[in-house]
């Protein structure tokens, strides 16, 4: 039997806090994970933020590309709503 890896995470404790807090922006913002991904990587890039070591004043400094590139995607109401629930969870925690 192969011996597991101790690096690799076993349990959602284990997930880097990037990571963690990754997964939340992607399930606020509204939109499919596919599009997500991409949406939430290019408004990271565009303040000079890698989605690996993101932390939450990176996002924060992001929010408004990501709420320009989701703009596409959601109607009016909905956008704002979206922005508003990430920009609670980034302020509160």
């Amino acid at each position: 039997m192969p011996k597991a890896r101790e690096d690799w995470p076993v349990s959602e404790d284990a997930v880097p806090d990037s990571t963690a807090l990754y997964r939340e922006i992607v399930a606020r913002c509204g939109l499919p994970d596919l599009l997500a991904t991409g949406t939430i990587h290019r408004a990271l890039a565009d303040v000079g933020a890698d989605p690996a070591t993101a932390t939450r004043r990176h996002y924060r400094r992001a929010l408004s590309r990501l709420e320009a590139r989701m703009r596409a995607y959601l109607p009016p109401a909905e956008l704002s709503r979206r922005i508003r629930l990430i920009d609670e969870f980034l302020l509160l925690g």
